[in-house]
């Protein structure tokens, strides 16, 4: 624990010598010095910890109230200090850009990055201390650290309102917390944590009302619906790396909280897990509404922060049921789909509010009704705003995704003990869906209205990029999301160790190997995937490199006959969000049939050599996969012509020959590309970003019947959430000419998605209930056995 002590003293000293030096330069520099020894000092104890190694104990002594202060650092409060201190660290030194204009003049910034130093030291008391009264005392050092840091410039009455608002909101919190704990506290006679531990295992009607006393305090904390009304308003106040921290790491602390009243507790009561379920999606509905309505671009951020802990705590829902049930797979992968999910929306959110930032900094505005353009001037920015967008929408190949498709794991896993819960938890993976479906349509709105496109307001004005210390924390937290995108099994160990604490604390340690290995299992196949992807996307650029005429030519953007189109033409944020805001005022099968072909049937006897020897399973596989991909090379090439002769035919001419689209294409690839004038290489690369979407989603269809060379569970997610990162860039090109036109095609074409994905999730989940499989060559195989009925089939093609 001495490391864990020198890292306090660090800052606490750190913090002084903001005040004690001149020169705001110096004084920002001793905070990211003491903070940048800090991280080190805490990286070094809690890294073992974190990967397996034996948790830290000490004590401190201490006089009245508090005699003897028990510390403790778990794999879970490892976890905690792993990516909070260093995140700090990388917000501190995009501050040394974001405000330097204010060094020139004689304002004492020191003060800020002194705030910023408590804020780090919050973090240690809060996830290490054993004693309820030093957590509170950590709880309400980080409230006033946040206030002071929100209330910057504290002589804006508009941002001095926020600040009281959220000052307010994180002691109702406080409030809460220490009713919870004097419950506790008053049974045992102590405020040690482990006497909490035997009183929430013998006292259930106490305990039951700790737990909703406690769920309300952090839920304030974590700003879930419907505590979250001071968060937009914080948000859009604050300085962006405050904003940034607050929302990635500071409010983290609420779901710090509960999983750690969860581990106190041990096996929870069956409706906690529901609660949990219940509150939090509705937290997630609600915030990703918020963010489609929105043209301040922090607030809708900040909504979006109120949707992300809602994903959490669906996971924390799922763990919270596994453990009710006994059902390590859903422990497993519940609880690690949470933790992994809190620190991806660490990466990406704290990248997105640093991007919006840049853009406050660079044009004095944030409003999506005047920005437009930015792709031209702040090239690098728009490129870490476009990659955090992706993310948080959980497109793959990046962080967001991961952490959801271990959730969707859990919420169609086959563990679920009755079938009314599997209806349940189904419903819960289509509003998933539906939030994921919407996060989208608000990200690329939100990127497409900022940075495509021409500048809407002729005043706003932008002549270079953000400083260069603002774009080194962008560029650190885009390789992070990106490194653990397509190596997802990095993120897995890094939650494996405090997931095995949830086992040890309720489910029990017998079945907690397997279930802990599956993680890795379920991994595998997003690795593969994520490989994929990326050799068959250099393969279409490079076949774009080499077909495409080397030269190109500009045009102004078609407008329908106008003949002198403007910037003032372009969809709008709000023009953009109103289409969807229009939309939304027999004999039961057998579970785990084989797949497996029959012996003496006559698909077997095509599987055998001419001298009637079987082939070998590995042969089979790699003919399969070899006739799959000639299918989607060459099948589609003729169903366009047959689509097209069959037209002709019904209107009564002979029409073209099928293969007319070899010589459509071969005449189309001797043209140069026309782009509009205002375009950006965003309207570039999407038709070819759409190509390999498809193709490697089509990698997923079942097209040979019973078999998909890359088939594996939960794949129909993965094919969904691939389409949706084409239909992102199909909308992005779309807003990337500057017209009203194509704006509007991608307004319709981001509604109607929304709607699309929900039904694809119903349908699927549906039929694994009824059959126990979750994967379309399963399900295939169950079709063709006549075992769904001619109705249900009808609904699917629907």
């Amino acid at each position: 624990m001495s490391f864990i002590l020198a890292s306090t003293l660090v800052l606490l000293i750190g913090a002084a010598l903001c005040f004690a030096l001149r020169g705001n330069h110096t004084q920002a520099w001793a905070a990211i010095v003491s903070q940048a020894i800090a991280s080190v000092l805490i990286l070094v104890p809690t890294l073992p910890v974190l990967f397996g190694g034996p948790e830290l104990k000490g004590e401190l002594f201490w006089t009245f109230p508090v005699d003897r202060i028990g510390l403790r650092v778990d794999a879970l409060g490892a976890f905690f200090l792993a990516f909070s201190l260093p995140m700090t660290l990388l917000g501190t030194i995009y501050a040394l850009g974001y405000l330097a204009p204010l060094f020139g003049n004689r304002r004492h910034v020191g003060v800020h990055f002194a705030i910023l130093n408590m804020v780090s030291v919050s973090y240690i008391l809060v996830y290490t201390v054993e004693n309820a009264l030093v957590f509170l005392l950590g709880w309400e050092v980080a409230a006033l650290s946040a206030w002071l840091a929100v209330i910057r410039d504290y002589k804006n009455q508009k941002i001095r309102f926020a600040g009281f608002n959220y000052l307010v909101s994180t002691h109702l919190s406080l409030l809460f917390l220490i009713a919870g704990f004097m419950i506790m506290g008053s049974a045992t006679g102590s405020f040690d944590f482990q006497e909490f531990r035997h009183f929430l295992g013998t006292n259930s009607s106490l305990r039951n009302a700790a737990f909703l006393l406690l769920l309300t305090s952090f839920g304030l904390k974590s700003a879930y619906f419907p505590f979250h009304t001071w968060l937009p308003r914080a948000h859009s106040a604050a300085p962006a790396h405050v904003s940034a921290l607050m929302s990635g790491v500071i409010h983290k602390a609420g779901i710090f909280g509960i999983l750690k009243f969860t581990l106190l507790m041990g096996t929870p009561e069956r409706w906690m897990g529901w609660c949990i379920l219940g509150f939090s999606t509705l937290s997630a509905f609600m915030g990703v509404l918020y963010t489609a309505t929105q043209r301040d671009l922090k607030r809708l951020l900040g909504y979006s922060s109120t949707e992300n802990v809602g994903i959490a705590g669906i996971g924390i829902g799922v763990g919270y049921l596994g453990l009710y049930w006994h059902k390590p797979v859903l422990v497993a992968l519940g609880f690690s789909g949470a933790l992994l999910h809190v620190v991806n929306h660490a990466l990406f959110k704290c990248l997105l509010f640093y991007a919006a930032g840049a853009v406050y900094r660079m044009t004095h505005t944030i409003d999506l009704e005047k920005l437009g353009g930015l792709i031209k001037k702040m090239p690098q920015t728009s490129f870490f705003f476009l990659i955090g967008a992706l993310a948080i929408s959980a497109l793959p190949p990046f962080n967001g995704f991961v952490s959801e498709f271990l959730i969707y794991n859990g919420l169609f896993s086959s563990e679920i003990p009755d079938s009314s819960s599997r209806a349940i938890l189904v419903a819960e993976a289509a509003a998933l869906a539906i939030i994921g479906a919407i996060s989208a349509l608000s990200m690329t709105r939100a990127f497409g209205v900022t940075f495509l496109g021409s500048p809407r307001d002729s005043s706003i004005e932008c002549h270079e990029e953000a400083p260069r210390s603002m774009r080194f924390s962008m560029a650190l937290h885009t390789m992070g999301l990106i490194i653990m995108g397509l190596i997802p099994i990095s993120g897995v160990r890094w939650v494996t160790e405090p997931t095995r604490l949830f086992f040890q604390a309720g489910a029990g340690s017998v079945e907690m190997e397997p279930a802990l290995r599956h993680l890795e299992e379920v991994m595998l196949p997003i690795l593969r995937m994520g490989g994929i992807f990326v050799v068959v996307l250099i393969c279409v650029f490079a076949l774009r490199r080499i077909l495409l005429p080397k030269s190109d030519r500009r045009h102004v953007t078609w407008a329908c006959g106008y003949t002198s189109p403007n910037s003032r033409m372009q969809y709008t944020g709000s023009s953009f969000s109103a289409q969807f805001l229009s939309l939304t005022l027999d004999e039961s099968p057998q579970r785990g049939a084989t797949l497996c072909v029959r012996r003496g049937s006559l698909v077997s006897d095509a599987y055998r050599t001419p001298g009637g020897r079987a082939m070998s399973a590995q042969t089979i596989t790699t003919m399969h996969f070899v006739f799959h991909l000639l299918v989607l090379l060459i099948a589609p090439i003729f169903v366009i012509g047959l689509i097209n002769r069959t037209k002709a035919i019904w209107a009564g001419r002979k029409g073209p020959q099928l293969n007319q689209f070899f010589f459509d294409l071969r005449r189309l690839l001797r043209k140069a590309p026309v782009y509009s004038d205002v375009s950006s290489w965003i309207f570039q690369i999407a038709p070819w970003v759409v190509l390999t979407t498809s193709f490697v989603a089509a990698l997923l269809s079942p097209i040979i019947p019973g078999f998909s060379p890359i088939a594996f569970s939960c794949d129909f997610v993965y094919f969904a959430y691939l389409l949706g990162l084409g239909r992102a860039f199909m909308i992005l090109g779309a807003l990337d000419t500057g017209s009203s036109f194509e704006g509007m095609g991608a307004s319709r074409e981001a509604a109607y998605s929304a709607l699309i994905e929900p039904a694809l999730f119903f349908a699927i989940g549906t039929l694994g209930i009824a059959t126990g499989v979750n994967s379309f060559h399963e399900l295939v195989h169950f079709v063709q056995a006549g075992q769904i009925s001619w109705p249900v089939r009808f609904g699917l093609f629907l």
